[in-house]
């Protein structure tokens, strides 16, 4: 192959002297790089701790209330169905 050619390669032909590591080398640097991390914890207040736990029961609430709204529009819209038709 010249110097300035570029390789390209036919289904079911396997690449050689480095041509395309593809997805394989990168799955493989991944997977070692997370052997190697550690985990680690910050200290936080407690305050901290119960303000996210407040957020959480806050977002479950209007969770509920909006698939609660979805429901119902939905179980309305179904109900007109039968008298407009």
């Amino acid at each position: 192959m010249k110097k300035n050619q570029v390789a390209v390669l036919k289904k079911n032909e396997t690449a050689i002297q480095g041509e395309y590591l593809g997805k394989g080398a990168a799955v493989a640097t991944g997977a070692g790089l997370s052997l190697f991390s550690a985990s680690t914890f910050a200290a936080v207040p407690a305050s901290v701790t119960t303000a996210i736990g407040d957020a959480v029961a806050d977002v479950g609430t209007v969770g509920g209330l909006v698939i609660g709204v979805v429901v119902i529009v939905f179980a309305f819209a179904m109900m007109r169905k039968p008298m407009n038709a």
